[in-house]
């Protein structure tokens, strides 16, 4: 083999050497490193299931307690389409929000199913640290709507859930 190799030119002798560099550059390199990388990172197997957070907003213009209309939001752990109810997989911690739309004005305060409430009009409700399990669950808040005076004028209201899934799935 080295008979052969002081046989050849110096522009044959060069092109051997580019065409094993190439190799070695694009072929051997890459598939190295990869191998190394492979070697060195650690897998991670999650089983991930679906967080099923829905709210639900029921209102009427009949629903009038002592003068001040009301509607109802829901916070739901499951969903029901047709006949099958969905649950979510793991229960979650959440935090609901009720503002006023642009050009609004109007207050709100809430009571809940569990009794717990806020009686102080405010502008923008936040009911924290509600918690909902994995097995069918539900909490309904009744949200009073006022607006300072005694006009009776439309307020456009949102509504806005967040959810996180819980350490505990009681």
């Amino acid at each position: 083999m080295l008979n052969k190799w002081k046989k050849l030119s110096r522009k044959a002798k060069k092109r051997v050497l580019l065409l094993i560099l190439f190799a070695l550059v694009f072929v051997v390199l890459p598939g190295t490193f990869a191998l190394y990388k492979s070697l060195l990172n650690v897998q991670v197997t999650t089983v991930a299931g679906e967080m099923i957070s829905d709210i639900e907003i029921d209102s009427n213009e009949n629903y009038i307690e002592n003068n001040v209309p009301y509607f109802f939001v829901t916070v739901k752990n499951y969903r029901t389409i047709g006949n099958n109810t969905i649950l979510s997989n793991t229960g979650f911690d959440y935090t609901l929000y009720v503002d006023n739309k642009d050009g609004s004005n109007g207050k709100f305060y809430y009571l809940s199913d569990d009794g717990t409430y806020n009686n102080t009009p405010a502008s923008s409700l936040v009911i924290e640290n509600g918690h909902l399990g994995s097995d069918v669950d539900s909490t309904r808040y009744k949200v009073f709507v006022t607006r300072d005076g005694n006009l009776r004028t439309a307020v456009d209201y949102k509504v806005r859930l967040e959810a996180n899934q819980s350490n505990s799935n009681n």
